[in-house]
């Protein structure tokens, strides 16, 4: 095997990620995790579409992005009128950097697309697309370089949730290098103004 074969030690803790932390052992108790505090010096409350909470435990940091509305469920099939209109498809969270006080620094990119499956005729001619909604999140370096990605068409261990108004993301502490016990975790938005105040992870406990 050569090193360009090698799989990545981010990529396999994504893989096979660690079991379950305390905060999914007692049912992700949400209502208990305060929300990132918007930027009211520059935005207006509906400037601001998405709201955020997190959180950490002994296996994973659990990022939650709450729309202002119901999202299209994973897998769901959408009409092609509204996939070229956007029409129902909301703009997805705007890019974060996860720093630790270590020096730690990963960008976290979430996705909500539409994903395209061709119709086929006999002669094996596409003859339509059909479109479904489906939701991912890629984490990079530094360098931009990918770590490891997940989405909710994955049949693998689920990384990513998405339910009602909420997307769901938990990162395996292993895969990103960070210390449960020592690590300080501060999630910032990597635009150069901010919708979101820097939100400092508290550590969950029962």
């Amino acid at each position: 095997m050569t090193d360009t074969d090698r799989i990545d030690t981010s990529a396999l803790e994504a893989a096979v990620p660690a079991r379950d932390g305390a905060f999914s052992r007692v049912g992700f108790p949400w209502a208990n995790i305060p929300y990132a505090t918007n930027n009211s010096k520059w935005f207006k409350e509906n400037d601001i579409l998405w709201k955020m909470q997190a959180t950490q435990d002994e296996s994973f940091l659990y990022i939650r992005f709450e729309a202002k509305a119901s999202l299209p469920t994973p897998g769901m099939e959408l009409p092609a009128e509204d996939v070229k209109s956007f029409k129902g498809i909301p703009a997805a969270p705007d890019s974060l950097a996860i720093e630790t006080a270590e020096g730690k620094k990963f960008e976290l990119q979430v996705a909500d697309n539409p994903m395209t499956r061709s119709t086929f005729d006999e002669s094996g001619r596409a003859t339509s697309n059909r479109y479904f909604m489906e939701y991912s999140f890629i984490v990079r370096n530094p360098n931009r370089d990918s770590l490891f990605s997940d989405e909710t068409k994955d049949s693998f261990e689920a990384l990513t949730a998405v339910q009602d108004r909420d997307i769901d993301i938990k990162l395996p502490l292993k895969a990103l290098g960070i210390n449960p016990v020592s690590s300080a975790v501060e999630i910032v938005e990597t635009n150069s103004l901010a919708k979101l105040l820097p939100y400092q992870v508290g550590r969950f406990s029962q």
